[in-house]
């Protein structure tokens, strides 16, 4: 470039001074570049986070159906005959019976897609059966409101989502009126009552 600069001014074809003047100009016009280059990124993660908020604002509205209230298991919870799928045509579960007794553990094991968490997202109606009933001490829960439902229903799910929040804040996301004695009762259940920093351990075994 300065060897073209120079042929250019020796032909009298470019001053001295209009050289040195595109010279500044380019070396101004670097930082606004470098702003927009920036920008265009900001706009990118906004376009990429946006998308998934208007997929869940494309989503039906959850239909109430039910207007009894649920005050909690005092038997079993009965699958019978449930069938599911989220496509007409395209079933995930087809004819699954089953019952849990209370103070009974179930595990539910198969292979990744076989609607493990589809089963389990059907017990709090984040979708309805597509035939078969779901039922709570005999009845069914497409009965119950979704609150009360919900409420008495605790769902430790495959993808981990901490909000900017303090640990208290997290632990009593869905429930503002939560008490500090609930919210160390829910920690103590999920074991993360005592935790401590490596660092902060070793200092106090020093002691």
């Amino acid at each position: 470039f300065l060897l073209y600069a120079r042929t250019e001014i020796v032909g009298q074809r470019m001053t001295p001074g209009l050289f040195l003047a595109f010279i500044v100009a380019m070396v101004r016009l670097y930082d606004p570049i470098r702003r927009i280059s920036g920008i265009n990124n900001s706009f990118q993660q906004a376009f990429g986070a946006s998308s998934r908020i208007f997929e869940i604002m494309a989503l039906d509205a959850e239909r109430e159906t039910g207007t009894a209230r649920l005050d909690g298991l005092k038997d079993r919870i009965d699958f019978e005959r449930v069938d599911f799928g989220y496509h007409a045509g395209e079933p995930v579960l087809s004819d699954v019976s089953f019952a849990v007794g209370k103070g009974e553990v179930l595990a539910i094991v198969g292979p990744s897609g076989a609607g493990k968490s589809t089963l389990a997202n059907l017990l709090p109606r984040f979708h309805d059966v597509t035939n078969g009933r779901i039922s709570i001490d005999g009845r069914d829960v497409r009965e119950f409101d979704l609150q009360s439902l919900r409420q008495k229903i605790a769902i430790v799910t495959q993808d981990v989502i901490l909000f900017n929040d303090t640990i208290r804040a997290n632990i009593a996301y869905g429930d503002p009126t939560a008490s500090t004695e609930a919210v160390m009762r829910a920690a103590r259940a999920a074991l993360v009552d005592d935790f401590r920093s490596e660092e902060h351990t070793s200092e106090l075994q020093s002691r």
